[in-house]
């Protein structure tokens, strides 16, 4: 079989046609008189509308039929629509919550959903969560037109109330025009953007699986002792804050007094959207690369290009000094060795001298060069920042287990208050409960003084009437003859048997008799006998005893006797005191279980107020937590992706060492290049 999805006042299943098309089928549980009139009505006003012209596909297309279905061979209607792909309002967000910009787009969809609706001149009847679904290119589909209203329908009664998780308490089945979804769009609206302003209120305020989004129907028909409604209002977020305000404003107001949902707050998702980035909780003036107190200490030759393409290029006279030296070294040594007779040793002498000086002073000149500065000074820079960058990579791990750390520092947080929050409600309950109970026990006492004064009442008016009623009586109760009784234990032959005893009529009979053993009972007649008839027993003598008293009692009411009104003032007027006396407890102990009752609320609201303060507070301060360390995080971060930078640019320094090493500089001082 078909699993279903239950409903209010149907059950859906999804099947798939003889077309391969997956269709829904709506099987109705509960009959309704105006059913397919209604249906008719709404299906010729959707009939109209141009898809076109919507701000998104969330008109289904359907077909309601009569006798769409046989059972136990009797025909009932369904309705089969297109199956709609999507998912309910509440499993989207339990899935997007954390995002934001997201929810705060959707929240601009299901405004434009709105708008849609009122200028076709439709009303849902029945928004909330499991009638809104989202696709997957974040476009609303509305499904369940059941108690949908169209300008045809006007003057007649709704036939649902709706969710009652949606609905404002003030909504009744006369609530049926354009107005009727003008509180639960408010109520699904807010939320989305309460929720897109802080993502954490989802989970602070919806439990897993819940049937609403973040309030109930609690909170709407006492926003003042709401378990959520003062920790919105008192929301650090004016955005939440505002909006919370403003709906619980509205629990207060009657149905047709809820003005539509319009531009009031329609930006709110946008402004959030645009302004996150400058809400103090994401910090916009991070700076990325070189930190500023390095970089006050490092060359300006630092922060520019480096190049592998570098070489000595000013040949000054250092250089020019340096080439004669080591002309001269070579050639007084050639001249050495063919001039002098010693020639060879002092040529050697010569040209070591020389080549000492030529090497000692070329060193110390290389060492002095411009290019050979700079590039000292990008080594020392460099290994600078790699270490920097270094120890900023193992901060940014640090401070990522702290952020997490937070976090979860705060979730705890929130459970716990959700905790507080459950066990405030669940004292409400109780102590309004004791008030109760105890109200209930002294009403029912009052009631039973009233009960016994009212009986001690009619019994002085009865005793008072009864000697006045009594000749009608006697005159009466010969007309009620036992064979006419239709008493069924009383037999044919039980009827002789007290015929020969002369008992015909109830005026005959004036009790019974029970004989000390039990077994026998005698009938005591009108005209003085004690007469025991053959076959009643006592079953059947209490059952002539209880007939006669009905039929006295019959004759008393058919009397068109009545006490003087004097009489009966006089009697009633006895009574007055205790009647006032019982009224006046009443009143009394209302009064005082109201009291109580308005005292346990007022301290709740307190506690509530204080907790949710305090709820606030502790927010406040992991934020302010959490952006610092975004902060720190960020300037860690950035830090940290410069590691390979400045590795890449250490690669190329050992280029630029090569290229200015001793050898080329020799180059360079004798060739010029």
């Amino acid at each position: 079989m078909p699993k279903p999805i239950s409903g209010n006042s149907a059950i859906v299943l999804s099947l798939v046609g003889a077309d391969g098309q997956r269709m829904a089928v709506k099987c109705f549980t509960r009959p309704a008189s105006d059913q397919v009139n209604r249906y008719r009505e709404v299906t010729e006003h959707l009939e109209k509308i141009d898809k076109s012209n919507l701000s998104q596909p969330w008109k289904m297309d359907f077909e309601y039929m009569p006798d769409g279905i046989l059972v136990e061979g009797y025909r009932f209607p369904i309705l089969v629509m297109q199956w709609v792909e999507g998912k309910s309002l509440t499993e989207w967000l339990d899935e997007h919550y954390e995002d934001q910009a997201v929810v705060a787009e959707l929240a601009c969809k299901f405004f434009d959903l709105i708008e849609d609706l009122r200028k076709l001149g439709i009303a849902h009847g029945d928004l909330q969560h499991g009638n809104i679904l989202v696709n997957d290119d974040l476009t609303l589909r509305l499904v369940d037109y059941d108690g949908m209203f169209v300008p045809s329908l006007s003057g007649q009664l709704s036939n649902e109330i709706g969710h009652r998780n949606y609905q404002s308490p003030k909504r009744s089945l006369e609530d049926f025009d354009l107005s009727v979804d003008n509180f639960s769009s408010w109520v699904i609206y807010v939320s989305l953007v309460a929720i897109a302003a802080d993502a954490a209120i989802w989970i602070r305020l919806h439990e897993p699986d819940g049937d609403y989004l973040i309030l109930t129907e609690d909170d709407f028909e006492n926003p003042e002792g709401s378990a959520h409604f003062p920790a919105l209002v008192r929301h650090r977020n004016p955005e939440i804050s505002e909006a919370m305000t403003w709906l619980k404003m509205l629990c207060e107001l009657p149905l047709n007094e809820i003005p539509v949902l319009d531009d009031r707050t329609s930006h709110a998702g946008k402004k959030h959207n645009e302004s996150k980035a400058g809400d103090g909780r994401y910090p916009t003036n991070v700076k990325r690369g070189i930190p500023d107190w390095l970089n006050e200490h490092m060359s300006a030759r630092v922060v520019q290009e480096i190049s592998p393409d570098v070489r000595f290029r000013e040949w000054r006279l250092e250089e020019g000094v340096l080439a004669l030296l080591g002309f001269l070294s070579v050639t007084l040594s050639l001249g050495a060795t063919v001039f002098l007779t010693p020639g060879f040793s002092v040529a050697l002498i010569i040209f070591f001298l020389l080549s000492i000086a030529f090497f000692v002073g070329s060193s110390r000149v290389h060492y002095k060069r411009a290019e050979i500065t700079a590039m000292r000074n990008e080594q020392k820079s460099l290994e600078q920042l790699l270490s920097y960058a270094q120890e900023a990579a193992s901060e940014y791990l640090a401070t990522s287990e702290e952020h997490r750390n937070i976090l979860a520092e705060q979730e705890h947080a929130v459970e716990v208050h959700a905790e507080k929050n459950q066990e405030l409600t669940h004292q409400l309950h109780s102590s309004l409960a004791r008030i109760e109970s105890w109200r209930n026990a002294a009403a029912e006492a009052i009631y039973s003084d009233l009960q016994s004064a009212k009986d001690n009442l009619q019994s002085a008016l009865d005793s008072a009437l009864l000697p006045l009623q009594q000749p009608w009586i006697e005159t009466a109760l010969p007309t009620y003859l036992i064979a006419d009784a239709r008493l069924s234990i009383i037999t044919v032959k039980d009827q002789d048997a007290l015929a020969r005893a002369d008992i015909f009529n109830a005026a005959d009979i004036l009790g019974v008799k029970q004989t000390k053993s039990g077994s026998n009972v005698r009938i005591l007649t009108s005209d003085g006998r004690s007469v025991k008839v053959p076959g009643i027993g006592p079953g059947k003598a209490s059952a002539l005893r209880k007939w006669r008293l009905r039929c006295e009692s019959e004759a008393r009411s058919a009397c068109s006797i009545r006490l003087p009104e004097d009489e009966e003032m006089r009697i009633r007027y006895k009574f007055n005191d205790r009647f006032s006396e019982i009224a006046s407890r009443e009143v009394a102990i209302n009064d005082e279980a109201e009291h109580e009752r308005e005292d346990v609320r007022r301290k709740m609201i307190t506690a509530r107020t204080e907790l949710a303060d305090l709820q606030q507070a502790e927010i406040a301060e992991f934020d302010a937590q959490l952006a610092a360390l975004d902060a720190k995080s960020a300037r860690f971060r950035s830090a940290a992706n410069e590691v390979s930078e400045v590795k890449r640019s250490q690669i190329t320094l050992t280029s630029k060492v090569r290229s200015l090493s001793y050898a080329r500089y020799l180059v360079f001082i004798f060739l010029r290049r």
